[in-house]
């Protein structure tokens, strides 16, 4: 297992330096002066009577300069919540103008919009005074440590699992899903900052489409393993399946929800990366060591949860595996849903009033918060018929 985890690091560390790099020379003052008098242009002539041109308008100050010129990479390598808070105010403004929404409403988003990027504008600055190898190897060590604490808790969530049911020869089919994945990562990484260039509107449907696939096989093997708590019916399960403790189907599921998780992740961890070394060429060893480390404290977090997990009893390992992967699926489906919407695939109807929890995956927008509310009413369903049918059964 350590080599196989070794060998997932080692296909992830190729990509991140092997790929083409950003284009560009790490400075993006002209960019956000260009995205601002842009933004600023477009509020000043906006009427509701040309909602739909305002919006395709506003869309393309997204992908076309936010996006295109990398500065979405260089801000997410250094600070993925506020990456995340600057989209979903775009997805407002985009959904706004496209709704024909008073003038005031767009300005109101606007500054709140302006005030993030020049947060980001002076974070960024901040970073090219002050580059040195600490700064560049605890930027280098946080990307990977971030972007990997989901996906191994993913993965470590399912490897105890198929062990603590006495399916340990299984283990396989994850390793080699994350394997996969990572290998798709590498692709989707070359397409979008290589040689063949994939548009920032493909990228945002394949984050998308890639979480809310993530977000419902994740909240399926959530509710398969809590309606099998019980100590006596996982007793009951591991014996009638003597020869094979779980079937082809339920490995099959897990494994793809391996991919997925490490899929997401592993693509946007190779851009960030990426966009790091183009704005600290000088600093690529303490880039490197930075990972290293990162590596080494996910190793040891792996090891860790695979430890503690062994010793705890069935009914709370199990109930504790099933809340960690709701809890994944609940933040996913939010965070896809906002992809979907700075695609344009999804309308944004904004909440006013209410911040972005980004880490929870909780966006202001009706279609966002309304996607998670039934996800929390389909498991209130479930529970409700698996608590009837047992009481039935006493």
């Amino acid at each position: 297992m350590n080599r196989l985890f070794a060998f997932l690091l080692f296909i992830l560390a190729a990509a991140c330096w092997a790929l083409p790099a950003q284009a560009g020379d790490g400075r993006f003052d002209p960019v956000f002066e260009e995205i601002v008098q842009n933004g600023d242009n477009l509020l000043k002539n906006y009427t509701p009577e040309k909602a739909v041109a305002a919006g395709n308008a506003f869309s393309v100050l997204y992908f076309d300069l936010f996006e295109a010129s990398g500065l979405e990479f260089r801000i997410g390598a250094s600070d993925k919540e506020m990456l995340l808070d600057i989209e979903s105010h775009f997805s407002q403004l985009i959904g706004q103008s496209m709704g024909g929404q008073p003038k005031a409403s767009l300005a109101e988003t606007w500054t709140a919009l302006k005030s993030r990027l020049q947060e980001a504008k002076a974070m960024l600055d901040e970073q090219d005074l002050n580059q040195g190898f600490w700064p560049s190897f605890l930027q280098s060590f946080f990307i990977l440590l971030r972007e990997g604490a989901e996906a191994i808790l993913v993965i470590s969530a399912l490897v105890m699992y198929l062990r603590r049911v006495g399916a340990g020869d299984q283990v396989r089919v994850i390793w080699w899903s994350c394997i996969l994945a990572l290998l798709a990562s590498a692709g989707l990484a070359y397409l979008a900052a290589g040689a063949v260039r994939l548009s920032g509107l493909q990228r945002e449907l394949i984050e998308g489409i890639t979480l809310l696939l993530a977000a419902a096989v994740l909240f399926y093997v959530s509710c398969w393993l809590f309606a099998k708590r019980e100590a006596e019916r996982w007793q009951g399960y591991i014996t009638a399946q003597v020869d094979q403790a779980v079937s082809s189907g339920s490995v099959l599921a897990l494994g793809f929800a391996a991919f997925l998780a490490v899929f997401r992740e592993g693509a946007e961890t190779v851009l960030f990366y990426q966009a790091l070394l183009a704005g600290a060429e000088d600093q690529k060893n303490a880039i490197a060591l930075g990972f290293a480390a990162a590596a080494a404290v996910l190793l040891i977090v792996f090891f860790l949860f695979r430890f503690f997990a062994v010793k705890i009893p069935l009914k709370p390992f199990f109930t504790a595996t099933a809340v960690l992967l709701f809890a994944m699926s609940f933040v996913f489906i939010g965070k896809g849903v906002l992809e979907l919407q700075v695609a344009g695939w999804i309308s944004t109807t904004k909440i006013a009033g209410l911040p972005s929890l980004s880490w929870l995956g909780l966006f202001p927008s009706y279609e966002s918060l309304g996607a998670q509310a039934v996800l929390l009413v389909l498991l209130a369903l479930l529970w409700v018929f698996a608590h009837g049918k047992r009481l039935k059964t006493e």
